[in-house]
């Protein structure tokens, strides 16, 4: 049991951390981004992942950059967004899609590191089987 827990710890600690990063993204800072239900958007979609992979796989890495992409897609799309205007004469910004590209690119890198932790891990294992007889 203590064993379980220590496993899903970190998607615990990430689910925290995301949900606070995204009350902090949503309410004290709606004036740099403006998007009222986007942040919440993401928090859903990121939270979903931190639970599949972090508390019921027991993944530590994808919850990990989970939270890091959601964090680090913020401050990517306020930086790097571009405003423009629709035809019909509102502003509009890019700032979204950066943000939700950054937090889905870091939730795909950590599966992708997490599968080449598992075959490295399987391979050193084989190794090392094969050289005790």
């Amino acid at each position: 049991m203590k064993e379980q827990l220590k496993k899903r710890i970190v998607g615990f600690a990430s689910l925290c951390g995301l949900v606070i990063a995204c009350f902090i993204f949503r309410y004290p800072m709606i004036g740099w981004h403006g998007m009222y239900d986007f942040p919440f958007m993401l928090l859903i979609m990121g939270s979903i992942a931190i639970v599949i992979s972090g508390i019921i796989i027991g993944n530590k890495i994808v919850p990990v950059l989970t939270t890091a992409g959601y964090v680090a897609g913020f401050f990517a799309g306020y930086f790097f967004k571009s405003n423009y205007y629709d035809p019909g004469g509102g502003l509009l910004s890019d700032q979204w899609i950066i943000w939700m590209f950054t937090c889905l690119g870091a939730i795909f890198a950590g599966i992708v590191i997490e599968i080449i932790v598992a075959i490295v891990k399987h391979c050193k294992t084989r190794k090392s089987k094969a050289q005790q007889n």
